[in-house]
């Protein structure tokens, strides 16, 4: 097994805050896990070689193999109320830099003809098999901090006289990511034969800088989580350019309901919207559902 190589990792990092500091393990339960029942600095990164006990969307399993791919979890703590635009942005930000970030290293490594692609809410895919799935959870911290610039995400102002202050309850964001970079899970799970794929797989057996592809998307998160960068607007409209089923024909799997509809675009407050066979619009929420190209 290759040791990821922090030196390496923060040599190609050109964030601010974010992945500054790195909490490493060889083994965990969950980097989620660990996120939840520990309070990390603002922007800390919990990266783990494999994961016995990984968890993805609505609490489904998320298989972890060790060897050389990314099981991570970046730590943002947000002082005040956290407004719909902002959920939305650190929702969307997560699938699209992860997107750009592996589309880069394909391109640096002779693989342009490789087309990565994303699913809504939270997918990457390759070759339409699964390369990369992510999810956010929010926890109301109750922990008063003396200091408030170690609870601020890269974006947010200081007090104006620079003064310390107390915070009592602070929303934290838990984005979990998995990129499979150089080992193919569906080698050592036949169920996930049809279903999932590596970037070394997908690029004849060659093998990737994983350090380089999470200081990418570091980077990239970092950028598009600041609304002075980029407006909601745009940020929806490089997302949508990047969605796979967009403008096509699914099948939606909400609750205990299953219905085709043809997607149409994603809205401001990152839902799917679609429309069914009566012509009836829907709005899909991430948490509620489900969408299978057909």
């Amino acid at each position: 097994m290759t040791i990821f190589n922090q030196n390496l990792y923060f040599e190609n990092l050109q964030t601010q805050k974010l992945g500054r500091p790195l909490f490493y393990k060889e083994r965990v339960t969950s980097t989620m896990t660990i996120g939840k029942e520990n309070f990390f600095q603002n922007g800390t990164v919990i990266l783990a070689e494999e994961q016995t006990e990984g968890k993805g969307r609505r609490a489904r399993s998320f298989h972890s193999p060790k060897g050389g791919n990314l099981f991570f979890t970046l730590v943002l703590h947000y002082e005040g109320r956290v407004t719909t635009e902002f959920y939305t942005r650190i929702n969307l930000s997560v699938p699209l830099s992860t997107h750009e970030s592996v589309h880069d290293q394909f391109i640096r490594n002779g693989f342009s003809r490789i087309q990565s692609k994303i699913k809504w809410p939270n997918d990457v895919y390759v070759n339409n098999l699964k390369l990369s799935g992510m999810l956010v959870d929010t926890v109301l911290q109750q922990k008063p901090k003396s200091s408030f610039e170690d609870c601020l995400l890269p974006f947010q102002r200081a007090d104006k006289n620079n003064n310390p202050r107390t915070i009592a309850n602070l929303t934290t964001f838990l984005v979990g990511v998995g990129i499979n970079v150089n080992v193919d899970p569906s080698e050592t799970n036949l169920e996930l034969k049809s279903v999932a794929t590596s970037m070394k797989s997908t690029c004849d057996g060659h093998s990737f800088v994983r350090e380089k592809v999470l200081a990418s998307f570091l980077n990239r998160y970092e950028y598009y989580l600041d609304p002075k960068n980029i407006s909601l607007n745009q940020l929806l409209e490089s997302y949508q350019a990047k969605e796979m089923n967009l403008n096509k024909h699914v099948m939606v799997i909400k609750d205990n309901e299953k219905f085709k509809a043809k997607s149409l675009y994603i809205n401001t407050n990152g839902r799917l919207v679609v429309r069914k066979s009566n012509n009836e619009i829907v709005e899909i929420a991430d948490s509620e559902s489900s969408i299978r190209s057909i």
